[in-house]
């Protein structure tokens, strides 16, 4: 049996060298991968729980778009600055840009809320 792969063909020799380079920057790629996360472990242990929990209760309450002085209105107490940014790093907290910007719940993560209550 012979191979009808012609080893010195440009398409052949592209995807060697493309293997390849995959292989070199394997270790990069996990490594700033690692940092990213733990940057992101980080910010999540420094979360303000309460306030973020209290957004959440407001917005599962809500089901549906809330605009961020509405939650600002509905949740007493809370640093709209610091407290804001930080729902970002909670996965199915979904920020809408389209005016008048605000925040929704996943449909997961409401699902999740509502079964774990």
């Amino acid at each position: 049996m012979a191979s009808n792969v012609n080893p010195l063909a440009p398409d052949t020799i592209h995807a060697g060298v493309k293997m390849i380079t995959d292989c070199l920057y394997c270790g990069p790629r996990v490594v700033v991968s690692g940092v990213k996360m733990l940057g992101k472990a980080n910010r999540i242990r420094q979360l303000d729980v309460e306030g973020c929990g209290a957004v959440m209760a407001v917005l599962l309450a809500a089901n549906r778009k809330l605009v961020f002085q509405e939650i600002v209105d509905q949740v007493g107490g809370i640093e709209p600055p610091r407290v804001f940014p930080q729902l970002q790093d909670v996965e199915g907290v979904i920020f809408l840009q389209a005016e008048p910007a605000g925040l929704i719940l996943s449909q997961a993560l409401r699902q999740e809320l509502v079964r774990n209550r």
